[in-house]
């Protein structure tokens, strides 16, 4: 073979070995460049998911401060800056149980006390000192809106604070400002710790100039940086987007560049004050030498065909491999090594394309944080681990599991019937406790769980999102019932803890704003038939036109002390009731009015009763208080001695529902009361089969009654066979549906007014 022949076949096979590098290094770069975007997209997902919750954390607690300046202020609100020392001592005790750094109260006038911890108050504190931050804070509380300041610069304590302001009410409006001021570094709690992006990650605080606020103690760059933007670790292009993001309050992914490494960085604004939240993560600084070894294979593919085939094969499986590691470190919890929460919503996603119906069971360990801080980490783990194992060693085909954070589970089961997965989940608990590890230290590990069964029915409509969050409601519940217990979610409880909640938080605002209507009832007078009187019951009708029942706010209002504001509201709407048809010309009848045992007993009870009546200019006569039984049965003497000044003024006192709890006797002797209310329960035994009895005993009470100068009144008369009775029985008088159902005041007025014009 000649010399040309031989060149042409070593040209044509460097050309074919050069091609195929070509090749192999294209499709290197290709397969790089998937693996890079797969691994962008899931950083990103979860940079943005772990940056919201840190932000979620963030505004609870805001809302936690909030909460507690509003539970002070409907104290403080009974409280004058005139009692200076009292109220002083008041606010410094309010401050010392919450630790805020400073606290303040300005009445309407911009008059103030000032209190810091482990100093004397400071009175006479005009609202023109503080700074301007802190006073536009108070100044919007005084419109009636909770604010919290930008920081400024407190040169008492030397520190930024910031700071928190809510009005106060009293009597329905606004008396001043509460004012609670803190460190921002009040959230470097939240940012410390270690779990942001499974360890490889920071959080830092920062205002939207840039500047940071609160800086993570784990931090790449060891200087101290005053802004984001010194040392040029973020290059101008990039700076030139960032600025434009935080002015215009957008989140924003970019990269910084330090020791010749790229890490990928995420702004997260909190919508508040212009802060914050920035997120780096530091693993991507750890993946540049991966990258670096790929060129490095890619080179060296250039050599001998037989080492490019090797260098291929063998690039392909380490890429596989760190695809693998990526794809554990997006989908796995690295304690456990379970699914993560992410991996773990994909398969239920799964599910709910496939119309399966499941049950989702969430499960917690108690004290997790102490045992943590009691036994270590270490022990910690361990115990997470061995959750793992049980519930593991108890799913069966098709089931899943994940660990989504601390000590929170999450379990997918294919059963849907109650009892079934009560057994199941309570076995998975219960061999948790019997075979925790440590169980020598003699401390028993214990457990809760909350549960949501989607109801029949509903396998083609399936919320993935409402199922969690309905789980989490029961795991809340589960939380106050006993060791190792599951408790299942209730949509009708749900329901009425919503209207609960609804009620607790726009009681004052619906009192201010009227909402709640007098509606009246007639009491007819049994020896004449004509009408003797009527009692004033409360409905609530909000804002939209829906109707909220008494027997749906009554009960919250008597624990949480709400009722007495509104009985006296009430006797205020009877008091303008009585006035207004006296304006009209009309003879008024009597009205009675509910009073519970915390107004009743209230030390300024009777001055403020007298006051309406000289507000309205009516008399006392037209006004029965109706008091519970109950009231009698701690102090029957105290209760005597209150009566007894009531009825000088003019009022008179009726014994309400007697005869629906612990009536005795001896109650009616004790107290010196002008009416007595008969329970509805009177009338319905009485049609029962033993009815001859309580015919009787109801029969003697009347007589006993009359003997005492008692006037009667029945309740519950809803047939002509009940009016019958009672007219037998010689009862004063009657009422009930077989007259009217309670209705609108103005609307009483056209049915049983009329006609009743004076003289």
């Amino acid at each position: 073979m000649n010399e040309r022949i031989l060149k042409a076949r070593l040209r044509r096979g460097m050309l074919l070995t050069l091609l195929l590098c070509v090749v192999i290094m294209t499709v290197g770069i290709i397969l790089t460049a998937m693996l890079n975007r797969s691994l962008n997209t899931l950083l990103s997902g979860q940079m943005e998911q772990e940056t919201e919750e840190y932000k979620n954390r963030i505004l609870q607690q805001i809302d936690k401060d909030f909460q507690t300046l509003q539970t002070l202020s409907a104290f403080l609100g009974d409280y004058s800056l005139a009692d200076s020392e009292e109220f002083a001592a008041s606010l410094w005790d309010a401050n010392r149980q919450n630790e805020f750094l400073i606290m303040a109260y300005f009445n309407r006038n911009g008059d103030g006390v000032l209190v810091r911890p482990d100093e004397d108050a400071v009175e006479n504190v005009g609202l023109g000192e503080l700074g301007g931050e802190a006073r536009t804070a108070v100044e919007t509380a005084y419109e009636g809106e909770n604010a919290v300041s930008w920081l400024f610069w407190d040169s008492v304590s030397g520190e930024r604070i910031f700071v928190y302001s809510v009005p106060v009410y009293r009597n329905g409006e606004i008396t001043g400002v509460l004012m609670a001021g803190d460190r921002i570094e009040v959230f470097a709690g939240f940012l410390d710790e270690e779990a942001v992006l499974s360890g490889s990650g920071y959080m830092h605080l920062i205002g939207s100039e840039g500047k940071f606020l609160v800086r993570s103690q784990q931090t790449i760059v060891p200087d101290t940086l005053n802004t984001i933007y010194d040392d040029d670790y973020i290059s101008s292009s990039e700076q030139g987007k960032i600025r434009t993001a935080l002015e215009n309050e957008e989140s924003i992914f970019s990269y910084m560049q330090y020791d010749g490494k790229s890490y990928r960085i995420y702004f997260e604004p909190i919508g508040l004050n212009g802060w914050y939240l920035l997120c780096v993560d530091a693993g991507k600084g750890i993946l540049a030498s991966v990258y670096q070894r790929g060129q490095i294979i890619a080179v060296t593919l250039a050599g001998i065909l037989a080492l490019c085939l090797f260098l291929l094969i063998y690039s392909y499986r380490l890429m596989r491999g760190y695809n693998r590691q990526i794809h554990d470190i997006a989908y796995h919890d690295a304690v456990t090594g379970s699914d993560n929460y992410l991996r773990f919503c994909q398969k239920l996603d799964e599910r709910e394309r496939q119309r399966e119906r499941y049950s989702i069971v969430a499960l917690n360990i108690r004290q997790f944080k102490f045992i943590n801080e009691i036994f270590g980490q270490q022990y910690a783990n361990r115990l997470l681990c061995r959750v793992k194992e049980v519930i593991e060693h108890t799913l069966t085909r098709g089931e899943i599991f994940c660990r989504s954070n601390a000590d929170l589970f999450y379990l997918a089961l294919a059963d849907t019937e109650r009892g079934t997965v009560r057994r199941r989940v309570e076995a998975i608990m219960d061999e948790v406790s019997r075979s925790a590890p440590g169980v020598q230290n003699n401390y028993r590990v214990l457990m809760y769980a909350g549960a949501v069964i989607p109801e029949s029915g509903q396998e083609s409509s399936i919320d993935r999102e409402k199922l969690v969050i309905s789980v989490h409601f029961a795991l809340a519940r589960a939380k106050l019932l006993t060791a190792n217990r599951v408790w299942f979610y209730d949509a009708e409880l749900h329901k009425k803890e919503e209207v609960e909640n609804y009620v607790e938080s726009h009681m004052y605002g619906a009192l201010r704003s009227g909402e709640f209507q007098m509606y009246l009832q007639p009491k007819m007078n049994l020896h004449t038939g004509e009408l003797g009187g009527a009692e004033a019951l409360v409905r609530w009708k909000t804002g939209d036109g829906r109707m909220i029942y008494p027997d749906q706010f009554i009960p919250l209002f008597e624990k949480n002390g709400f009722c007495a504001e509104l009985d006296m509201y009430m006797v205020e709407k009877v008091c303008g009731q009585l006035r207004e048809w006296m304006d009209a010309g009309i003879t008024p009848v009597p009205i009675s009015v509910n009073q519970s045992k915390r107004l009743f007993f209230r030390s300024s009870y009777l001055k403020d009763l007298t006051n309406l009546l000289e507000k309205y200019g009516v008399s006392a006569k037209w006004i029965t208080l109706e008091i519970l039984e109950g009231l009698a049965m701690e102090n029957a003497d105290e209760l005597n001695e209150k009566i007894k000044k009531l009825q000088a003024v003019g009022f008179k006192v009726s014994m309400d529902d007697f005869g629906s709890g612990y009536s005795s006797l001896n109650t009616l002797g004790s107290l010196n009361i002008d009416e007595l209310k008969l329970d509805r329960e009177f009338l319905l035994e009485i049609s029962g089969e033993k009815g001859e009895r309580f015919r009787t005993i109801m029969e003697q009470i009347i007589n006993m009654t009359k003997c005492l100068r008692i006037s009667t009144v029945v309740e519950g008369v809803e047939t002509p066979e009940n009016e019958r009775l009672i007219k037998a029985l010689d009862c004063d008088y009657g009422q009930g549906y077989y007259y009217s159902r309670p209705i609108p005041a103005a609307e009483f007025s056209k049915s049983f007014m009329r006609g009743r014009a004076e003289g």
